[in-house]
């Protein structure tokens, strides 16, 4: 993520995420484009600490996944500020068990995809 954004402190102390290079969708579906433009649409006027405001109240599945990892009390006291545990988003399906199904089935296409692709 490095190569393509960075972090820009604003004269509020607010945080935004700037693209570093122009962006190309050749690595995109329509359906992907499409969620992005809404994601973009819905957020685009947050500051990076009201995204983490939004992302990291309890429950959430960041929450939870720091809390049952052990790392929840370090990243809220800051003295952890990232970790490499995964967020399991299939978890927001668990009451849909054929969406959970399709979920999976993409997720293990697009990792075999980009094996391919290296």
């Amino acid at each position: 993520m490095v190569k393509y954004i960075e972090r820009v402190v604003d004269g509020n102390g607010n945080f935004f995420i700037k693209p570093k290079v122009k962006f190309s969708d050749g690595e995109f579906s329509d359906n992907e484009i499409r969620l992005l433009e809404d994601v973009t649409r819905t957020f685009k006027d947050y500051s990076a600490s009201e995204l983490v405001q939004l992302t990291h109240r309890k429950h959430s599945l960041w929450y939870l996944t720091a809390l049952e990892h052990g790392v929840l009390e370090y990243l809220e006291q800051g003295t952890m500020n990232s970790s490499e545990i995964p967020i399991d988003f299939a978890r927001l399906l668990e009451d849909v068990p054929a969406k959970k199904a399709i979920y999976k089935d993409q997720r293990e296409y697009l990792l075999k995809n980009q094996a391919l692709k290296m």
